[in-house]
């Protein structure tokens, strides 16, 4: 090989590191869940919905959730809304909601309003809004939660308490 040639692909190599580490380092450093709300019952902290918002460009797999540091609650599970609805207090009854356990579906990055409204229109059964319903035998002061991102596990600490 010439010289120049060997210059070329030394060059590309050295491209292609860099955008793997710049890659590898925005899914790394970015924190794309969002908890937008929460809603307890009864003035207490023992039944939980947290309203979850996914502000990264794939989606999150939730794995785990924890309370009050390292304990797992009675009962977790991912709420998704098929309307305009945000899934908090009340949307248990609702017929266009579902709850299903924490890791059988991804949270899929928040739509445009464009988007929200086709969906609505055309009545495709894709979730609009995520949330979490968490249910202790205690009141809850934290919540963890650990979930999955491009590959990379990551955790959330909610303070409950604020």
């Amino acid at each position: 090989m010439r010289k120049k040639n060997k210059r070329i692909l030394a060059f590309i190599g050295l491209f292609a590191i860099v955008v793997f580490v710049a890659g590898f380092s925005y899914v790394y450093l970015s924190d794309p869940l969002r908890v937008d709300g929460v809603t307890n019952y009864d003035n207490e902290r023992k039944k939980l919905l947290l309203s979850v918002v996914n502000e990264g460009k794939g989606s999150l797999h939730l794995k785990k959730v924890q309370v009050n540091g390292s304990a797992e609650p009675q009962q977790a599970e991912l709420g998704m809304s098929y309307s305009m609805q945000l899934v908090l207090g009340g949307i248990e009854g609702s017929p266009q909601a579902a709850f299903v356990g924490l890791d059988e579906e991804p949270i899929t990055p928040a739509r445009k309003a464009k988007d929200v409204r086709d969906i609505i229109d055309s009545k495709m059964a894709k979730p609009i809004h995520y949330g979490i319903r968490i249910v202790n035998d205690t009141n809850m002061n934290d919540v963890t939660i650990t979930y999955r991102y491009f590959g990379i596990t990551k955790t959330k600490r909610i303070d409950i308490t604020q």
